[in-house]
């Protein structure tokens, strides 16, 4: 009886974490609805150009990155096979229950050739290497933005994490793995392959940073604080597990960065304009890749 209250109260935890907070957005956007509107105006078309080409690069940054991975695992998907994969499917996290996107990752995956456990082992690896990425970006951004040397404490938090890419490590947690899904366990990542990695899921950040930045350039928000402020919520948003893409965390820590490091008078507006153009650029990218996929295989 108990066991199932707290099982039911677990999965309600993240539906109504997601629903509070879009009802703070929502309630937000309306008040501050004509801020929104006058940020609007403020932007050149090339402005808002370069912001969502800048968030396009993130999408597929990741993709690509994603795709590095499984390709160092010994996967066989190409690079354009491996983004059109990763894109895809990771529109599913918006489903309660965040397994989706990697059960949807599993299926599309396997009918373009690559095994289930490859695909997920290349996942798992993502997760950490993506923080990492995040947190270089904040705590080599972050103290040039003004924002104090402790942001360095986030570029030494890196190595504490890939400590869970010890070799051992890695092996038991593969041959587990192996056992749960079924076959034989891939060989694990070196540390110069998980270092080449690395930079790769630097990138995707970067390119949202930028974005932020050029949405931010008419009311003062500098590159430096950006690149920094962008790292440092994404990582606090993926870290809460709360809500997919660590909606309203991010957002939040966000505003809280940008007011603190630049002169911007609405840093909200710039944190939930900036999501919005984020989503906008993943479903085009998803969009994109999906129809390509569909063409090549008319094609083909």
């Amino acid at each position: 009886m108990i066991r199932g209250m707290v099982t039911v109260l677990r999965r309600s935890i993240r539906p109504l974490a997601v629903l509070l907070v879009l009802g703070f957005a929502a309630g937000y956007v309306i008040r501050q609805w004509d801020q929104f509107v006058l940020a609007a105006r403020t932007l050149a078309p090339p402005t808002l150009v370069l912001a969502f080409l800048g968030a396009v690069g993130y999408w597929l940054a990741l993709g690509f990155a994603w795709g590095s991975t499984q390709a160092a695992l010994g996967g066989t998907l190409s690079p354009w096979t491996a983004i059109r994969v990763w894109s895809v499917s990771t529109v599913a996290r918006y489903v309660p229950g965040n397994i989706w996107h990697f059960a949807g990752r599993v299926v599309l995956a396997r009918s373009a050739g690559l095994d289930a456990l490859t695909t997920l082992t290349a996942s798992a690896y993502e997760q950490v290497l993506t923080v990492a990425g995040a947190l270089l970006v904040a705590g080599v951004f972050l103290p040039l933005a003004g924002g104090g040397g402790g942001y360095l404490l986030a570029v030494l938090a890196v190595p504490l994490g890939l400590l869970v890419f010890h070799p051992r490590l890695q092996r038991w947690l593969l041959a587990r793995s192996a056992r749960l899904v079924g076959g034989a366990p891939p060989t694990p990542l070196s540390i110069p392959q998980l270092a080449r990695l690395v930079p790769l899921y630097v990138l995707p950040h970067l390119a949202a940073g930028l974005a932020l930045a050029v949405l931010g350039w008419p009311s003062g928000v500098g590159p430096l604080a950006a690149l920094g402020a962008f790292g440092f919520a994404w990582a606090a948003g993926f870290l809460t597990l709360l809500t997919p893409g660590g909606l309203g965390v991010r957002e939040v820590t966000l505003a809280a960065l940008l007011a603190a490091l630049s002169p911007t008078p609405e840093p909200a507006v710039l944190a939930i304009g900036h999501r919005l153009v984020l989503t906008v650029a993943e479903f085009l990218v998803v969009l994109a890749t999906g129809a390509s996929g569909r063409l090549a295989a008319r094609v083909l």
